[in-house]
């Protein structure tokens, strides 16, 4: 038996198989632990995420290869992040339904996948779905320009107002004080106001902030997200816009959906938590139980009043039975014809709701800047007049 020398050094451990090993483990866990830390994508953000998996689905590559590959083409953000998970999370042998749960896609376009993957036709769904949500997301912007602009104009209205009842009003009163000037009654009021503001700032401030969360926690706590729908699509002019871009969404989806083969049921219920509208959402899973039950829709209060009439009677002819193909395939095709309807509506909206609002903007801030001015100066001309 030999012993060996103190001094001879031991080779070191391979660490080859170790690391071998731990590869494929730590990769998964760093994919899952960029799963959970991946914030939920925008609407805006979910269209470009369906739209570029549409593309590989279209090319046909292998999914994960091509979403690797689409990844790197991104610049960074979230959604080349999120294809990057996707493919690492498909990689380690998740399924496609799991990753996209994990990722808070919709249900409504979890479900076109699924029926893309049955029909074989993912892409041209996908693209679909894209070009109907990118003409949604048009919509958004329309209106948001439509009421921007009036609202940035107010704003300075605001700021312009504020600061001569802070600093020039008083000056001028203290101007007129030291004359003796008599102020007519628009001058009084003004300077009252000026007053008022300066020396109770405070208590406007707090009372202003006292009532803005009051009224928030009335509207998020005392009404359902239903009845906040319901209260929006009451509103004149606004509420018409809001319910058409519901409507024209709920329909394109549910066309959509219909189209692939999804249940009726399913489809319905699919399309109306991908409305994005509470009260639409609500009345879906309605209709989806009363034709589930077999239940009449003729002269159905509660649907007409959220749906086309047109749509309520193709259902009222398929009910207390399944539907056959070609019912289907019509409540497909009206369904499109009804999102192309309202999406039409939403847009002429838009443009009424810029037309109107402007001018009464415009109108508002000259009538507040011309009484600003006339009680300004009014008490100056007279002054002026006294000294000459």
């Amino acid at each position: 038996r030999t012993v060996p020398k103190l001094d001879t050094p031991c080779p070191p451990p391979s660490e080859e198989p170790l690391e071998a090993e731990l590869v494929p483990i730590e990769e998964e866990v760093v994919a899952d632990m960029e799963l959970v830390s991946l914030p939920p994508m925008s609407r805006r953000e979910q269209a470009e995420f369906a739209g570029h998996l549409s593309e590989v689905m279209k090319s046909g590559l292998p999914l994960v290869p091509g979403l690797y590959a689409l990844a790197q083409e991104l610049p960074d953000g979230r959604v080349r992040r999120g294809l990057k998970v996707m493919a690492s999370q498909l990689e380690a042998g998740r399924s496609l339904e799991y990753v996209l749960e994990s990722r808070n896609v919709p249900r409504d376009l979890r479900g076109l996948v699924r029926a893309g993957l049955r029909s074989g036709q993912s892409g041209e769904i996908l693209s679909q779905y894209v070009n109907h949500a990118e003409r949604i997301i048009d919509l958004r912007r329309r209106m948001a320009m439509a009421w921007g602009y009036p609202l940035f104009l107010m704003l300075m209205a605001a700021g312009i107002y504020l600061f001569f009842l802070i600093f020039l009003v008083p000056q001028f009163a203290d101007i007129y004080e030291d004359f003796g000037t008599e102020l007519p009654n628009i001058t009084k009021s003004l300077v009252t106001l000026s007053r008022w503001v300066c020396e109770d700032w405070p208590t406007i401030l707090l009372v202003g902030i006292v009532v803005w969360i009051v009224l928030w926690f009335l509207w998020k706590n005392t009404l359902s997200p239903a009845q906040r729908r319901r209260f929006l699509w009451c509103l004149p002019i606004v509420g018409k816009l809001i319910r058409a871009m519901a409507l024209a969404r709920f329909s394109r989806l549910l066309g959509l959906l219909l189209e692939n083969k999804v249940p009726l049921p399913e489809a319905l219920r699919l399309a109306g938590e991908g409305a994005a509208d509470a009260e639409l959402g609500e009345a879906a899973h309605y209709l989806a139980d009363v034709v589930e039950s077999g239940g009449t829709l003729r002269g159905n209060e509660f649907a007409c009043k959220r749906f086309p009439a047109t749509f309520v009677q193709l259902l009222s002819r398929i009910e207390g039975r399944g539907p056959q193909a070609d019912e289907v395939k019509i409540l497909a095709e009206a369904c499109q014809s009804s999102a192309r309807m309202f999406e039409s509506q939403a847009r002429v909206s838009s443009v009424r709701i810029a037309a109107l609002c402007q001018p009464l903007v415009v109108t508002f801030l000259a009538v507040s800047i011309g009484y600003l001015v006339l009680a300004l100066f009014l008490p100056l001309i007279k002054l002026l007049n006294d000294l000459s």
